[in-house]
């Protein structure tokens, strides 16, 4: 049964256990796969923008990429000899360099559900939303694990205000970051050198025209027709694209550049990407930027001073009317900073496409896949009335799991420029830096 012509869960009905094992249960595996490619399709946007390198089994927990090297070019003029006189030559050697990388995994699981409890509504209202809502927790986490990876291998990062162009050449870079912002590109590092910058400016369109030039001077390629996957390679075709959050995109209507000269062309254009600035660039909106909040209770030099605020939280106040609901998270809405990515051809960095787990283990919940399993231990009562734990051998309980296993590796760490600028909303934007 494939999954386009598997019928709606939505009104199934089922008078037992056993019709639930038998006909509806067989039916969940399609539906599931059909809801994850959904949330693929909808929310992934750095495994579209990423290459892709395959991870099977057998080979081992750290891999080698071995990449050929042209020679370089060392001269600015060239002067060869008369025909009559004796030829001069190069010696034109290949070499090669390797990066290292491993696939990782994570986890997700539901609560237990109870089959007792509103026996047809159950499946319903409780497994469905449950599918839908773990489906959008693994896509959005192997798409921030992407961005994480990126922001901190980074060989360069840019801030604009900083002296020159903006692009600082002392970034920390080859070191995977960690939640205590201790490795890669520090809180320590980062809040210095926004403490030290008397304005830093705004994502402006000048900004992004120096860092378009960085590209070129890093020999940094734009997308051609076929590099970009899932039929979005048209938009990209010989342009360099930007993945940048909505606040900054609508601020192009204000910048100064814009309103003084009008000739930019902010045409929308098709299958997700918009804003064709110069020519050269084409914007890839997320709807959830990586953002950065400054401590002001702490000392500029402390790791505490650099804060990355969560998207979203939970309303917790029990006297509120929508306590439980999932709302915007205020310290990411009121955030001083945000981070764009320009990201070159050529795939600068690849996404790992984990292959089947071994065929003894087909069952595993692999690469995101989610199942229902009912192999949960249980709470029960004993008669001194104290809780113990005994298996789900009567079935009345149920659990949605996944195991996402994925990774990436930066083969072209200068491909990709993080762009680090203060945020501004409406006609207020300072001058461009």
């Amino acid at each position: 049964m494939s999954a386009a012509t598997l019928p709606s869960i939505d009104n199934q009905a089922c008078t037992s256990w056993n019709e639930l094992d038998r006909d509806f249960y067989n039916k969940l595996p399609y539906f599931f796969q059909a809801k994850q490619a959904e949330h693929l399709k909808t929310w992934s946007i750095w495994s579209k923008l990423l290459g892709e390198r395959k991870w099977d089994q057998n080979m081992g927990s750290t891999g080698k990429v071995i990449q050929k090297q042209f020679s370089p070019v060392l001269r600015a003029h060239a002067f060869p000899n008369a025909l009559t006189d004796s030829a001069k030559k190069d010696l034109v050697i290949t070499r090669e360099r390797s990066t290292s990388f491993a696939p990782k995994h994570h986890k997700f699981e539901s609560p237990m559900f109870n089959f007792l409890p509103s026996f047809q509504d159950f499946l319903k209202n409780s497994i469905e939303f449950t599918l839908e809502n773990i489906n959008d927790q693994v896509t959005r986490f192997n798409d921030v694990m992407a961005r994480s990876y990126v922001f901190h291998q980074s060989r360069y990062l840019m801030i604009p205000g900083a002296p020159g162009d903006g692009v600082l050449t002392d970034a920390p870079w080859g070191a995977e970051g960690n939640s205590a912002g201790t490795a890669g590109k520090t809180n320590t590092y980062l809040g210095a050198k926004l403490n030290g910058i008397a304005n830093v400016g705004p994502l402006s369109l000048n900004a992004i025209n120096l860092a378009c030039s960085h590209l070129d001077d890093q020999r940094m390629r734009p997308f051609s027709g076929s590099e970009l996957p899932n039929g979005d390679s048209s938009p990209l075709n010989s342009m360099y694209a930007l993945v940048i959050g909505s606040d900054a995109y609508n601020q192009f209507m204000y910048d100064p550049f814009l309103l003084e000269y009008k000739q930019i062309d902010l045409n929308i254009l098709t299958k997700g990407f918009k804003g064709n600035l110069f020519g050269r660039v084409m914007c890839k909106l997320e709807d959830m930027p990586l953002r950065i909040k400054l401590d002001s209770t702490q000392n500029p030099g402390a790791a505490a001073y650099i804060t990355w605020p969560a998207p979203e939280t939970v309303e917790l106040n029990p006297n509120a009317d929508n306590c439980g609901e999932t709302i915007p998270n205020p310290d990411y809405v009121n955030a001083e900073y945000e981070v764009a990515f320009l990201v070159s051809g050529g795939a600068p960095y690849e996404m790992l496409r984990v292959g089947p787990p071994p065929k003894d283990f087909g069952d595993m919940p692999w690469n995101g896949r989610v199942i229902m399993t009912d192999d949960v231990n249980v709470p029960c009562t004993d008669e001194g009335g104290n809780t113990v734990w005994d298996t789900n051998k009567y079935k009345e309980y149920l659990q949605l799991i996944s195991h996402l296993t994925t990774g990436i590796v930066g083969t072209q760490k200068r491909g990709i420029l993080p762009i680090l600028f203060r945020r501004f909303r409406g006609a207020r934007n300072p001058v461009a830096a």
